[in-house]
């Protein structure tokens, strides 16, 4: 995710980045205008979802010749958001749309895996051993966080290239037959763009009961294609997110590093519509939908892990003038400032996983109700995976009093090979309901 939530943390970008959510071919429909029997189309839809996050969090450990993930940490995320949509018909199929989410609830929790014990139990201290001494810990355990607020709110248009779902448009002979309402010489391709806006209050690591705004302006594209046939409708889309933070943009500003900055993301969907019942006289219709997909997310340089509320914050070690630790009698670094969590990290790489399975029902005309619940995974991945520097003399050493380029973001307690932290054994479980007022 992480930071996954790019409007919250996963999921909800996977949704909101990929073609009409919840929509099959429905996935690529849009509304249109200037019609000769519609002459305007739009569609209200309110959009309502709870998603879960259970991972477990380990931290490396040397032991003796080996390094070991020692599992320290069980971590739960919960959101519940509501999204009112709004899609409006231009010109044929072409729509604009725009969304404004509310985060109604936001939650982390951390706390210690209990099944964990001996070489693998609790190292998330500064002596990275396995021991359980609180006034040693790192990592704020127990820990919780609590957010909400209005979201990042998107605008973008859909169009419809070619389209096998006019048919009164098509084909003139079915307006009345009311047995072909497809086109089944022409396929649907879509092309979408979506903007999204860092409209909701920036979120700071430090104060865990904040706003949920990334701060972020993301640029999405996608496509779609899909091809009715008289009882199932397939589906396949692709789509890129590409981020842009609103903060400074060289890393020499002392602010760049407060500043959201995540990884890219592309990924696609696959699936089918299954239409068991459809009577088009009556406007009534009855769906099935089921889809896989896939998200890939690039390393993030400055991004707001699922562990962010609960690191050490800047002022949390003791360091000297040089920006080294002071360390104790034993060669451990000092804890300065016990009560000081909360910091943007720097994540790696990871795909995600999902598949759900959907119905909606077209209760008339204007109505329409559609309801959906999936499963997810993320694939290992470290939550703290920063760089210390730039070595400009090649010695193999990154040294500010060398003249080399340090990292202000390092932390060597967490970044350091043998000391990350890294997300694992994820599973993702979601629902949604969305209602759709179409005119």
């Amino acid at each position: 995710m992480t930071g996954r939530l790019l409007l919250l943390t996963t999921l909800c970008a996977a949704i909101l980045a990929a073609p009409a959510p919840a929509d099959s071919a429905q996935y690529t429909k849009v509304v249109g205008a200037f019609y000769d029997d519609a002459p305007f189309q739009a569609n209200v839809d309110l959009f309502f979802q709870g998603w879960y996050k259970r991972s477990s969090v380990t931290r490396e450990y040397n032991k003796g010749t080996s390094m070991i993930d020692a599992a320290n940490l069980a971590y739960a995320e919960d959101v519940y958001t509501l999204v009112p949509r709004l899609d409006i018909g231009v010109f044929r199929d072409l729509e604009i749309f725009v969304t404004f989410p509310v985060v109604l609830s936001w939650t982390k929790d951390l706390s210690l895996d209990s099944s964990t014990s001996g070489m693998t139990r609790f190292t998330i201290n500064r002596q990275n051993l396995p021991k359980q001494k609180e006034e040693d810990a790192i990592v704020k355990i127990p820990g919780a966080m609590d957010r909400s607020g209005y979201g990042d709110m998107t605008v973008g248009f859909k169009w419809a290239i070619f389209n096998d779902q006019r048919p009164n448009h098509v084909l003139e002979r079915d307006k009345e037959a009311g047995t072909l309402w497809w086109d089944d010489t022409t396929a649907t391709w879509l092309i979408a763009f979506e903007y999204t806006i860092p409209t909701g209050s920036q979120i700071d690591p430090a104060v865990p009961n904040g706003g949920p705004g990334k701060k972020v302006q993301v640029l999405t594209f996608s496509t779609a294609f899909s091809k009715r046939f008289r009882y199932l409708d397939p589906y396949f889309g692709v789509f890129y997110s590409l981020p842009f933070s609103v903060g400074p943009g060289s890393d020499t500003d002392p602010k760049y590093y407060d500043y959201i900055r995540p990884g890219h993301k592309g990924g696609f969907s696959v699936g089918t519509e299954i239409i068991p019942y459809e009577d088009h006289k009556e406007g009534h219709k009855f769906g099935i939908d089921v889809r896989l997909g896939t998200v890939f997310v690039s390393d993030a340089q400055v991004d707001h892990s699922e562990m962010a509320e609960f690191l050490p914050g800047e002022t949390f070690f003791k360091k000297d003038e040089n920006g080294d630790y002071e360390r104790d009698a034993d060669g451990y670094p000092i804890i300065d400032k016990p009560d000081d969590f909360g910091r943007l990290t720097a994540t790696e790489q990871y795909v995600e996983f999902l598949g759900q399975f959907g119905l909606y029902f077209v209760a008339a005309k204007y109505f329409k109700f559609a309801t959906n619940i999936g499963f997810g995974h993320d694939t290992i991945h470290y939550l703290t995976f920063d760089k210390i520097g730039t070595d400009r003399n090649n010695n193999g050493i990154v040294s500010k009093a060398e003249g080399d380029i340090v990292n202000p973001a390092y932390e060597a307690e967490l970044d350091q090979r043998g000391k990350r932290l890294r997300l694992s054994d994820t599973f993702i479980f979601f629902w949604n309901i969305c209602m759709t007022g179409q005119f």
